[in-house]
């Protein structure tokens, strides 16, 4: 996979580079810190852990780092003609900075490249990740009800 360093602010220093590479086995605590947040809480307050995300280390699950610190993550499962993106975050005092789209470019250079036909993504409504998805040109499918139930 090629690395993506992302032109630093002006002002910025070289070092302030964001590097997107794929996750490696001692990224999984920061990034299950990264990813606990409350627009990914899932049923019940759960979270990705760092155990979880083991499973999920390949081609698909890259961190956006800059000097040496990850600011953001994501874990996008490849399907026969398309991705889907399952869990993506950016640290709070990371975003606005372009670390997101960085990230989502790199994921969406991949996916074509790999002859993906669709990204799909699953957000909270309401939240500003929609916000982020619809102004990549990602529109709203189908509706869905989510249903669950406790065990």
């Amino acid at each position: 996979m090629r690395r993506s360093p992302r032109s630093p602010k002006p002002g910025a220093s070289p070092a302030e580079k964001i590097v997107i590479r794929q996750a490696r086995r001692e990224d999984l605590r920061e990034c299950a810190r990264v990813l606990h947040t409350r627009e990914l809480a899932g049923a019940s307050n759960w979270y990705p852990t760092a155990r979880v995300l083991s499973g999920c280390l390949g081609k698909y699950f890259l961190v956006a780092e800059r000097e040496g610190g990850i600011l953001a993550c994501s874990v996008v499962e490849p399907l026969k003609r398309g991705v889907i993106g399952w869990w993506f975050a950016v640290r709070k005092d990371a975003r606005g900075q372009g670390v997101g789209s960085a990230l989502m470019d790199e994921l969406e250079r991949t996916a074509k490249k790999d002859g993906k036909y669709f990204f799909l993504v699953y957000s909270k409504s309401g939240t500003r990740a929609v916000e982020f998805y619809r102004k990549r040109g990602y529109s709203k499918g189908q509706d869905f009800t989510e249903l669950i139930k406790g065990l």
